[in-house]
């Protein structure tokens, strides 16, 4: 903590304290349901780092009237060998001074409207500003979860090509669209994590706001509502409390910086997790500089942003195997400023 005067680590302490759920259930999962391998999995990282006493989650309900959700997902190109899925969750009512800071941000690299994203990592003004864009989100009111899936487990919700129908007749059946079984596969998964992490972090009569990537998943209007009804369906499986409001999007056609700029989180994260798991189960060291800062930064908690990571991979036989995932950085950064906090 050398550098900084002792009052100011003291307004950052109360700060992240504020942000910092210092009540909470973890029995997300209810005995009378049954749920997917990847819901277990979720669970399990939260109460394991519970016993560990490393488990930091955000408080998303403190003069908060909205949680917002924004996902993005990476690893579905032929070459990639793991699917990553990216949820950036955050208390809607406390993200100006993250706005504020990313209109400064854009002023200062000369980004105009332009969306940051990983596969625009090379465009020279994100380029430059992404150092600047990681720290400004570390003051996200929120957390910052990843899931990375080994391509190799084909599903988490059906055994073989029987149960998949059955799956797809019952969506239909029910109203629920007609799908193709990998796109219902990725849009069970995306909402089975979605509604277990707001069951966590929210409370009663909240207003719930998801918007995910433009992709097969909201290809269009009907497809969106599905997705949104899917997802609300799931909520009351998963959650001990009803909501006031539950909607979603995809990004607005007139482009609203606000929000994108928040999109881009999940963008950046699930790219750059992919490009690192793909890379290094074919022996490629050689990772982007700009994916290497992101996860660099995923090394540390922010002042107000919690970052959590799992990883689900193929056992022996037909077994599944899952774990939380902790990046480490080789060599300590000395310039980061560490804040304590009392854990509840």
């Amino acid at each position: 903590m050398d550098g900084l005067p002792p009052k100011e680590i003291a307004e950052f302490r109360k700060i992240a304290d504020l942000f910092t759920k210092k009540k909470y259930n973890l029995d997300i999962l209810k005995k009378e349901n049954e749920y997917p391998l990847l819901s277990q999995a979720i669970e399990d990282h939260f109460k394991n780092s519970e016993r560990r006493k490393t488990l930091l989650l955000p408080e998303l309900t403190y003069e908060n009237k909205t949680i917002s959700i924004f996902s993005d997902y990476g690893g579905e190109s032929n070459n990639s060998n793991y699917l990553t899925y990216s949820f950036l969750i955050s208390a809607w009512d406390h993200l100006g001074r993250f706005h504020q800071a990313m209109a400064e941000i854009r002023e200062k690299h000369d980004l105009k409207d332009k969306e940051i994203s990983f596969k625009d990592f090379r465009y020279w003004p994100i380029k430059r500003g992404l150092d600047d864009y990681l720290s400004a989100l570390n003051i996200v009111p929120g957390m910052l979860f990843n899931v990375i899936v080994e391509k190799e487990v084909t599903s988490f919700f059906s055994k073989d090509k029987k149960q998949t129908d059955e799956i797809l007749l019952k969506l239909k059946n029910n109203d629920l669209g007609e799908w193709k079984p990998a796109i219902v596969e990725k849009l069970l998964r995306v909402c089975h994590i979605s509604a277990y992490l707001v069951s966590l972090l929210s409370q009663k009569d909240q207003k719930i706001f998801w918007m995910t990537d433009d992709d097969s998943i909201a290809a269009n209007q009907k497809a969106i509502s599905y997705w949104l009804s899917i997802f609300n369906n799931l909520l009351n499986y998963y959650s001990h409390h009803s909501y006031s409001l539950v909607g979603g999007a995809v990004p607005f056609k007139d482009r609203d910086l606000k929000t994108l700029d928040l999109l881009s989180c999940p963008d950046i994260s699930a790219g750059s997790i992919e490009h690192y798991y793909t890379r290094m189960s074919k022996s490629i060291d050689d990772i982007k500089e700009e994916a290497d800062k992101v996860l660099r930064w995923m090394c540390h908690d922010g002042l107000m942003l919690k970052k959590h990571s799992i990883i689900v991979k193929k056992g022996e036989g037909k077994n599944l195997i899952s774990g939380s995932l902790k990046f480490n950085l080789k060599v300590p950064d000395i310039t980061k400023v560490l804040i304590p906090l009392i854990r509840p």
